[in-house]
């Protein structure tokens, strides 16, 4: 057998097989994100993809106007809050405040909330649901002992002991051995529950005594309970939200952190009427919770010219002062090449390539110019220029490579398009 033959032989035994298109550049994978805007079905994992160092002016701003006020710094109490991250489509907003919420969420879970929704196509339904699935059936479990336990700790006539005061030690421990106390009838639901009832819903009007109900009996009936939060009443989801976060207060959590991104997506396909309700929900979930809840929103230039000039109202709870502020702007050309560099470190099998191999610093620079700068799209562009360029074996992607791709591109753009017109022309003769 001849070398030739035995080559296409070993080519016909590795079909099917997968096949690292990306190791001629030392690459594991392409580490570029395939579409503009990601979906963020695992938070944690995109949020991985942030560089930190192209942006630490933005973040730097978020913590002093929104986090530090709303944690408080030294002797100042913290307080609500809001904060407006302005930004045009692609400019990168998501992964800034995802970056965020994955800190206060990897590390600050045990004394706040953090809550994030994206796109809530369904208004106050969807901020519902997304933070009952975010939270998740155990967490409700351990909320209610931590309520229960700050009932018990202020009555300990409801432990039936012979030594409440030790028992009650332990539970300041370990509140999730309130469970167990229970099952050894050491407490008794009934006046555990009736008690805990009536001093959370005293002299709070906008809380829902079900939703309380239905919180405390996770600990005693979790499947029923847990099933019947998940399919709490739409009519009721708003008074439900109100209420959560209420008792993610009574159970000593300092904040709520509620960041609501994208919302743009979902507000250019409203109708008015949509956009009305949902400004009104809004603003009473945040006018109900001041004391407790402090919100983040991204938006664009159009979003936010509408709300200033159709829906000044939600403005009132949600003031878009300059310090409630934050600009996102397009990263500079230095910049952009550094999150390039970035996101290729992410997939190196050796870290002794070049910086921006297989890119080089004018290819970069023309695929910024050709998208004005926002990262969503030059990003974008780097994964299909890679996959490109992988596939035909291109050793380096210069400023040339890149501009046959972009022709390349365009004649497919015009093909396509004409493709189409003809399909039409013939179902109209037709």
């Amino acid at each position: 057998m001849t070398e030739e033959s035995e080559s296409v032989t070993e080519d016909l035994l590795r079909l099917g097989e997968e096949e690292n298109i990306f190791a001629i550049y030392g690459l594991s994978r392409n580490p570029f994100p395939s579409q503009e805007l990601p979906e963020v079905t695992d938070i944690s994992a995109y949020v991985k993809n942030v560089c930190i160092a192209v942006r630490e002016k933005e973040l730097r701003e978020i913590k002093e106007k929104f986090l530090d006020v709303a944690f408080g710094i030294g002797e100042e109490k913290g307080k609500a809050t809001n904060l407006w991250v302005h930004g045009e489509l692609g400019v990168g907003k998501s992964a800034i405040i995802i970056f965020v919420y994955n800190l206060l969420k990897e590390y600050k879970s045990d004394i706040v909330v953090p809550l994030y929704i994206v796109s809530p196509g369904n208004g106050i339904d969807d901020i519902f649901n997304d933070t009952v699935r975010q939270l998740g059936g155990p967490f409700f479990t351990r909320l209610a002992q931590r309520l229960l336990a700050k009932i018990l700790a202020r009555h300990k006539d409801l432990i039936h002991s012979d030594d409440p005061e030790k028992v009650l030690e332990k539970i300041s421990d370990d509140p999730s051995i309130i469970s167990d106390l229970i099952q050894k009838g050491v407490l008794d639901t009934e006046e555990l529950f009736q008690k805990a009832l009536l001093e959370l819903s005293e002299g709070h009007i906008y809380v829902d005594d079900r939703m309380i109900k239905l919180v405390l009996q996770t600990v005693t009936d979790y499947e029923k309970s847990w099933g019947s939060i998940k399919n709490y009443p739409k009519k009721d989801r708003l008074d439900g939200l109100v209420t959560l976060f209420y008792l993610f207060s009574q159970a000593g959590f300092r904040m709520t952190f509620l960041f609501i991104d994208q919302l743009e997506y979902s507000w250019r396909i409203w109708t008015k009427s949509k956009r009305d309700r949902f400004v009104m929900d809004v603003r009473e979930l945040v006018q109900r919770s001041m004391p407790y809840l402090s919100v983040l929103c991204t938006s664009n230039t159009d979003l936010t010219e509408d709300i200033e000039v159709n829906h000044p109202t939600l403005l009132r709870p949600l003031p878009m002062t300059p310090g409630r502020v934050t600009v996102i702007r397009p990263l500079s050309k230095e910049q952009m090449r550094e999150l390039v560099e970035f996101y290729l470190n992410l997939a190196r099998i050796s870290k002794k390539s070049p910086e921006l191999y297989p890119f080089t610093e004018s290819a970069i620079d023309f695929i910024y110019d050709r998208h004005n700068g926002v990262t969503g799209h030059v990003l974008a562009a780097c994964f299909e220029l890679l996959n490109y360029a992988a596939r035909r074996k291109i050793e380096i992607i210069d400023e040339k490579v890149a501009k046959n791709w972009y022709m390349q591109r365009r004649e497919e753009e015009k093909e396509t398009k004409e493709r189409e017109i003809k399909i039409k022309d013939e179902d109209l003769l037709r």
